[in-house]
């Protein structure tokens, strides 16, 4: 699995399923993020990136070295990856300007492809870096 060197207090149960949150290299937790999507935003702060053109990527850029992290392509990852051109990336940015976020990732696995990038479901989750709340800003099934 592409991200599992980036994983923190990964929680993996027996029915091949996992949960765990992201850091850098460098231990830092806290990133920039970007996509090729279409951001809505919608009641109550609630922020949803959807597919655009039928693809989306979304990278993390640590805020400590810049380094660069796929959190997700639908070129590369799930059951279907779609050979579709990306659009240009765009910065996640919250109403409130808040654009530095923790980051949470939920799979669940077919048990042939347990820990692979061949996942059944993905949820991605931010908590803004005051960590006040948590949400979730892309499922993919």
């Amino acid at each position: 699995m592409r991200l599992e060197p980036n994983f923190k207090n990964m929680i993996h149960d027996e029915n091949f399923s996992l949960e765990s949150d992201i850091v850098c290299d460098c231990q830092n937790d806290t990133f920039k993020i970007i996509h090729t999507g279409i951001q809505k935003n919608g009641l109550f702060g609630i922020v949803t990136l959807k597919k655009q053109n039928k693809q989306l990527a979304i990278e993390a850029t640590c805020t400590s070295c810049g380094k660069k992290i796929t959190i997700y392509n639908s070129t590369l990852d799930g059951l279907k990856p779609k050979q579709i051109p990306l659009e240009e990336y765009k910065p996640l940015i919250l109403k409130n300007n808040e654009d530095t976020f923790k980051i949470n990732v939920k799979y669940n696995f077919e048990p042939q492809n347990y820990k692979t990038d061949r996942f059944e479901m993905m949820q991605l989750y931010i908590k803004e870096k005051n960590g006040k709340k948590e949400i979730c800003v892309f499922e993919v099934e």
